[in-house]
C-alpha cells in the first residue's frame, strides 16, 4: 500500500511539473509572437514586463526584487500578463496561476566598430502547475514552478 501511495504521489508531481513546463513554454511563445508583431517601449522601471537591461554589474531584471523586497515575479506591475496584446489568446486551463513573462531589451555591441549594435530580446517566462496551496492572506502558492528563457532577434 505504501509503495502504491508513493507512486501515485510521484505521478501526480510529475504531471504537475509537466503542466507548469507547458504553461511556461506557452507563455514564452506568446511573448515571442508579441515581440515579432509589436514595438513596445522598454523602461528602466520594468513597467508591464518590458525592461531595459540592468547595468552589466547588476543582477538581471528577472532575478530582481522591488524596494519592498518582493520578487518582480510577484509584482504584477513588473511582469507581462499571458496573452497581453493578443485578444485571440485565452487563459490556460489546469494551472493555478496564469504564467507571467518579462522581456528585456539587450543591446549587443558589434565586434566591428563600423557596424551598429544589434538588439536582442531576452524573454523569461514562469509557468505554474495545477496543484497549489492557498495561504491565509489569499495568495496562491503553486507547488510546481518552471522558468524558461529564450533570446530572440527581430529580423
Amino acid at each position: 500500500m505504501r509503495s502504491t501511495t508513493l507512486q501515485e504521489k510521484m505521478a501526480g508531481n510529475l504531471r504537475d511539473y509537466n503542466v507548469a513546463f507547458q504553461a511556461a513554454e506557452a507563455a514564452l511563445r506568446d511573448a515571442e509572437t508579441y515581440i515579432f508583431g509589436n514595438s513596445p517601449s522598454f523602461l528602466d522601471s520594468c513597467t508591464g514586463g518590458f525592461c531595459l537591461p540592468a547595468d552589466s554589474n547588476s543582477t538581471p531584471r528577472w532575478k530582481m526584487k522591488n524596494t519592498s523586497n518582493i520578487s518582480y515575479w510577484n509584482d504584477n506591475t513588473k511582469t507581462r500578463s499571458y496573452g497581453y496584446g493578443n485578444s485571440s489568446v485565452s487563459n490556460l486551463p489546469y494551472v493555478s496561476r496564469q504564467p507571467p513573462t518579462m522581456i528585456e531589451e539587450l543591446v549587443i555591441p558589434s565586434l566591428d566598430p563600423s557596424e551598429p549594435p544589434s538588439t536582442r530580446y531576452r524573454i523569461t517566462a514562469q509557468g505554474y502547475g495545477a496543484a497549489a496551496t492557498t495561504e491565509s492572506d489569499g495568495t496562491i502558492t503553486p507547488h510546481a514552478r518552471v522558468m524558461l528563457q529564450s533570446v530572440i532577434k527581430k529580423t
